[in-house]
């Protein structure tokens, strides 16, 4: 007898609805669903995927971003229609470095390497006055001479840096950490973060500095990140932790967005959803209750960082007089 070598079973949702009506009694072992037995599991399943979501941080959704920053811009609306910010993978962006001054009014650049440059994706340009200017690349590449969809407002030097990302992040449900990245070097230092009221209750919200501190907060359809102080130039970005999104069914051959402790504590809860829909004796239903509970139990607590616990000493003084 010899194991698999394999760990990657993840079922199609269908599979899931359908052995939670065999749970609940609702199916036979050898029967299979009606279309409208999978569209309401489906839906049922989707609405507790949305409701995972509160449960807390999944570690599996956990990601690092680039939001890049404007001088003066101290309000970013990330991850819906019409955001004002520009954001990407932590590791989907590159840094490049014009190699010859592009005028005003200038429709291409000249950089150190454009391997990488596909036409369609973001680039912002820094320019002489301290701004990003944003537009998408025109065309593939001539050799390292980059074609943009708009013309440069203002002057760009040699030597200026040169962003480019293909698609931004959806809206992060939490923000844990971020840390402030000179883009000269690359290097990162941590920033504090702000509860709402702290920033809310900041007096001068466009103080400029270096920022230091954040306060990130998760609206319906977009998050707003907030920075302090006002940045004074484009030579920062901030480098962030992020939950993401879990992704919802839309087909029956989908699979589940979880790691595979999760199958049997979702496929439990749909059984248990879907009591109020079918016909289920009390003893039953008690049954997969407990079950529900129980797989759940084991799911939400596996799912957390496994981050030592750090003890000091303290060596203050204590008068005891």
């Amino acid at each position: 007898m010899t194991t698999s070598n394999q760990s990657n079973w993840n079922p199609a949702v269908t599979d899931i609805v359908a052995q939670s009506l065999r749970q609940l009694g609702v199916i036979a072992e050898d029967e299979t669903p009606t279309g409208a037995m999978y569209q309401t599991g489906i839906f049922q399943l989707n609405s507790i995927v949305a409701a995972v979501q509160a449960t807390g941080m999944h570690v599996w959704t956990q990601e690092e971003a680039i939001l890049f920053l404007q001088p003066g811009q101290v309000r970013y609306e990330i991850g819906g229609p019409g955001t004002n910010a520009n954001t990407s993978d932590s590791n989907e962006w590159q840094k490049l470095t014009l190699t010859a001054s592009a005028p005003t009014g200038a429709g291409s650049i000249t950089v150190n390497t454009a391997l990488l440059v596909t036409s369609g994706q973001n680039i912002g340009i820094i320019l002489d006055n301290g701004a990003t200017f944003w537009t998408t690349v025109n065309g593939a590449p001539a050799g390292n001479v980059v074609t943009l969809a708009a013309h440069l407002p203002s002057a760009a030097s040699n030597g200026n840096f040169a962003l480019v990302y293909t698609t931004a992040i959806s809206r992060p449900l939490k923000v844990p950490a971020a840390r402030l990245l000179t883009l000269q070097g690359l290097n990162e230092t941590p920033m504090g973060i702000m509860s709402r009221q702290e920033y809310m209750d900041t007096p001068n919200k466009f103080s400029p500095g270096t920022p230091t501190q954040w306060f990130y907060t998760p609206q319906r359809d977009r998050g707003i990140f907030y920075i302090w102080p006002s940045p004074v130039m484009t030579a920062w970005a901030v480098r962030f932790t992020w939950y993401r999104p879990l992704q919802d069914f839309f087909s029956p051959a989908n699979t589940i967005d979880f790691p595979q402790e999760w199958i049997a504590p979702l496929m439990w809860a749909l059984a248990k959803d879907l009591i109020g829909i079918y016909d289920v004796p009390p003893e039953r239903q008690q049954f997969i209750k407990m079950q529900a509970d129980q797989y759940a139990d084991l799911a939400i607590n596996y799912d957390r960082d496994s981050e030592p616990i750090q003890f000091g000493m303290s060596w203050e003084a204590v008068n005891n007089a």
